[in-house]
């Protein structure tokens, strides 16, 4: 149990890391201004991603 708190703490960690990215200076990202600048794998940084978009934090443009 131990080990996924430190994993659910880790991923919590690395969302909220790709949101403080984002600011009124740059109110959109590429996925690849994302993953260089978090230094998340691209996997991982997608996830994220589609994890804060269901939740309502990021949203997309076509």
């Amino acid at each position: 149990m131990a080990a996924e708190n430190r994993d659910g703490v880790r991923s919590v960690h690395r969302a909220l890391s790709l949101l403080t990215l984002f600011d009124e200076e740059h109110p959109a990202r590429t996925m690849r201004e994302l993953v260089e600048m978090a230094q998340l794998p691209k996997t991982t940084a997608l996830r994220l991603i589609q994890t804060l978009e269901r939740s309502g934090y990021l949203y997309s443009r076509p």
